[in-house]
């Protein structure tokens, strides 16, 4: 059989079909078998033990995207579907994207879907396989499809009609006045695959450029431009210092076994504008991370918190070990690699607070947030961001305000489908209203 899927391969536009017997395989037997044709790193780490199969129905896989495409707003769905997505890696197979029945598309999904079908992209090329991705959809889609960046890193064609193309172009004309975007940029331990393709096109920034840093602020500057206000110098490094902690922890605490880490941004320039920046990577989650730490002070509070949360029987399918640990773990002053008197853990929370002071959290429009999304762990955080104990900080999200009690459901959540690494995507608005009123205030002091 290997000898006859190498004679296919060879055919890569050829209408031949693969027999039943190989698209029925598990996805653990193909990698085995077929090691030299499946060789993307980041497909094979993403698609681990996932148990996938696939079927010989079709010369093109349709992808029918759910109403609600999003990792933010309905978690398990959309795995599920990025999933079979990624699948389509053991196929010879084209995409169809059907977004005709989809109303809601996130920039956490978009960013994965990008990278995703990035690396599709790479894995065919590498084998001269012919792979395209269509698209059919509806124009709002269309039009988020090229705010959030995909329609500028891959070649979607087809649009459903000529109107959708129109709008698409009409999209583009609209983006230069009333859209900001931070390039895709990334890094890490594992060779990121697709990044020499991007970086001739202008579309990438590896960290090595030593711009991992610099562009977030700008994008940050550029978006309070919009609403005349620019970051002072001591802002600016403020930024830096929390965006490079931020950085620093995904290069450091992701692992052997695979390590890459993204950076993403855009901005919409409305009455009050709404800007979202986005940090994911693949890797150990937070909770790989953190159960395994080397630190006896850390090992004291998990268990403690464990024994504490058994008693209470607040343990269900909702909740697990793997979701407090993870809760626990965002937690100021703590770190798998804490020690008694370092000033370690401050990452996350440090950056979600300080970063929000931009924003106002007195409106209901384009209300600032953050979530954060680590193996089968969701944690929302919205009006908790707002500083209201100068000495804890901590983030309970219950109406206890202490960590010794279960948080809400709505606010932390385990789920059935797993994402392997971290996403924080943070929501911040731009108020020039407000922005003013505190500007005056502290002049006044």
């Amino acid at each position: 059989m290997k000898e006859e899927y190498k004679n296919h391969l060879k055919l890569k536009k050829s209408n031949i079909n693969i027999r039943n017997m190989f698209y029925n395989k598990k996805s653990e037997y193909l990698l085995e078998t077929f090691p030299e044709f499946f060789n993307n790193n980041f497909l094979n780490f993403f698609l681990k033990n996932k148990n996938l199969k696939w079927d010989n129905k079709t010369k093109d896989k349709k992808i029918k995207i759910p109403r609600i495409f999003s990792l933010v707003e309905n978690f398990d769905e959309t795995m599920k579907v990025i999933n079979e997505m990624t699948a389509i890696y053991f196929s010879l197979r084209s995409i169809i994207l059907d977004f005709s029945k989809c109303f809601t598309f996130d920039f956490t999904t978009s960013a994965l879907m990008t990278v995703i079908l990035l690396n599709l992209e790479n894995s065919r090329e590498k084998n001269k396989i012919y792979f395209n991705i269509h698209l059919v959809g509806n124009n709002t889609i269309t039009n988020d499809l090229f705010i959030n960046g995909i329609g500028e890193y891959l070649n979607i064609t087809k649009p459903a009609n000529n109107k959708q193309k129109d709008y698409l172009g009409e999209a583009r004309k609209t983006q230069k006045e009333k859209f900001k975007n931070l390039q895709l940029m990334g890094g890490g331990e594992t060779t990121i695959e697709f990044q020499t393709k991007l970086i001739n096109r202008e579309l990438f920034i590896p960290s090595y450029m030593g711009e991992t840093i610099e562009k977030p602020v700008i994008f940050i500057n550029e978006s309070l431009k919009t609403k005349g206000f620019s970051l002072n110098p001591k802002g600016a490094k403020k930024f830096k210092e929390i965006i490079g902690e931020i950085i620093n922890n995904s290069r450091i605490h992701l692992g052997k076994e695979f390590s890459q880490y993204f950076l993403i941004g855009n901005y919409i320039n409305s009455e009050i504008g709404k800007g979202s920046l986005l940090f994911f990577n693949f890797g150990n989650t937070i909770y790989e991370t953190f159960k395994n730490t080397k630190s006896e002070e850390m090992k004291k509070t998990m268990n403690n918190m464990k024994e504490l949360y058994n008693q209470k029987r607040y343990f269900d399918d909702d909740f697990t070990e793997e979701t407090l640990l993870t809760l626990l773990a965002i937690q100021d002053k703590i770190s798998s690699e804490y020690t008694l008197g370092e000033n370690r853990g401050t990452g996350i929370t440090k950056m979600i607070r300080n970063f929000l002071t931009l924003s106002n959290f007195n409106i209901k429009e384009n209300f600032p947030k953050t979530y954060i999304i680590s193996g089968h762990t969701k944690i929302k955080l919205d009006g908790n961001l707002k500083k209201k104990n100068d000495e804890t900080n901590i983030f309970a999200l219950n109406e206890q305000g202490s960590l010794e009690y279960k948080p809400d459901t709505e606010k932390v959540k385990f789920y059935k489908n797993f994402y392997p690494g971290t996403m924080i995507l943070v929501e911040f608005n731009i108020d020039e209203e407000w922005l003013k009123k505190k500007e005056e205030e502290n002049e006044e002091k």
